[in-house]
């Protein structure tokens, strides 16, 4: 009989353990998470690495908002690049034909 009252009482103090250790596991995680929440990130950025919003260009001017392309930018980009392929190509051929 004494060696089931020990028995018991061992298992009781196992588990007063086992549910301290989960409520401070429990306790450091909220700490954790209420702690990178209060961090602010809000570093200014260099101005070298900023896009403007407005690029004149000899094609015209093009759009952007927080460094994306914005309505027929990309489209335009686009025509020019394929413009100067093809001159690229006239001028990388025409030395053949002369």
């Amino acid at each position: 009989m004494k060696n089931l009252n020990q028995l018991n009482q061992l298992k009781i103090e196992i588990m007063k353990t086992i549910k301290f250790l989960c409520l401070s596991t429990i306790l450091l995680v909220l700490a954790v998470t209420v702690q990178a929440q209060d961090q602010d990130y809000k570093t200014d950025i260099p101005e070298f690495l900023k896009t403007p919003d407005r690029v004149e260009t000899g094609f015209g001017t093009l759009k952007f908002k927080d460094g994306y392309a914005i309505d027929n930018t990309a489209s335009m980009v686009r025509d020019e690049l394929d413009y100067i392929h093809g001159v690229e190509a006239f001028m990388n051929s025409i030395q053949g034909v002369s």
